[in-house]
């Protein structure tokens, strides 16, 4: 689009009264960030079973078809929203497992990352698993997106192997495993039975350090094993 036709829309925008901060952003070439970031308020707010693109356009401040532009559909625009949350769950685990302690301490970590986003982004991390989004029209980027968080696992479990800390079995067929468990838990303390047990942080931090230690102890070599767990 061109920066007149920018500047056009941005006008419209604020001489209707309607909220302006996205139409500046739109201004400066990045309204597509922005109305991904109207959708994931959006979601808080409404759910997933209301979220349109009428509605981000609206909440964002820009014209239904500023938000066309950028999105040929809900479900463009859906794939848009997970995308971004992987990356922030990629930049979470990672960040966690960065911080510093013993190979197991940071795996550990990276885990509770994994399960703490889940908790504080419920209605995001339900979109990034939706079954529409296996469609081939969509899937490439998204599963790219989430491939890339998988790959990061597969190389703590190398390093983990490495140091004889692990079993020396597939680091692929590890992380799967140990990404289905994960999610799993997150999915029980969202929208399963384990969900009183995320209403206090007690309960939650609880639940995740018995969680993550027990991960850990499924694929542990067995000379790093407690002698209560080898028997």
């Amino acid at each position: 689009m061109s920066s007149s036709k920018q500047e056009s829309s941005s006008k419209r925008v604020s001489s209707s009264g309607q909220k302006t901060p996205t139409a500046k952003s739109y201004h400066h070439g990045d309204l597509r960030t922005a109305l991904v970031k109207a959708a994931r308020e959006v979601l808080l707010e409404t759910g997933a079973g209301k979220l349109s693109l009428r509605a981000v356009a609206r909440h964002a401040g820009v014209s239904h078809a500023a938000a066309y532009y950028h999105f040929e559909d809900k479900t463009s625009l859906i794939a848009a929203v997970a995308i971004d949350a992987f990356e922030e769950l990629n930049h979470a685990t990672k960040a966690a497992y960065e911080q510093g302690g013993s190979l197991l301490e940071r795996s550990k970590a990276m885990f509770a990352a994994y399960i703490n986003f889940a908790l504080e982004h419920p209605q995001a991390f339900r979109i990034m698993f939706l079954p529409e989004l296996r469609s081939d029209a969509v899937r490439t980027d998204v599963e790219t997106a989430g491939r890339q968080g998988h790959e990061f696992t597969v190389s703590v479990i190398q390093q983990l192997q490495q140091a004889d800390q692990v079993v020396k079995d597939d680091p692929e067929r590890i992380a799967i495993s140990l990404w289905a468990m994960l999610h799993g838990l997150a999915t029980l303390m969202i929208d399963g039975p384990l969900y009183r047990n995320a209403k206090t942080q007690q309960g939650r931090e609880t639940l995740i350090q018995t969680a993550t230690d027990h991960l850990l102890h499924g694929i542990l070599h067995t000379a790093n094993m407690p002698e209560e767990l080898s028997e």
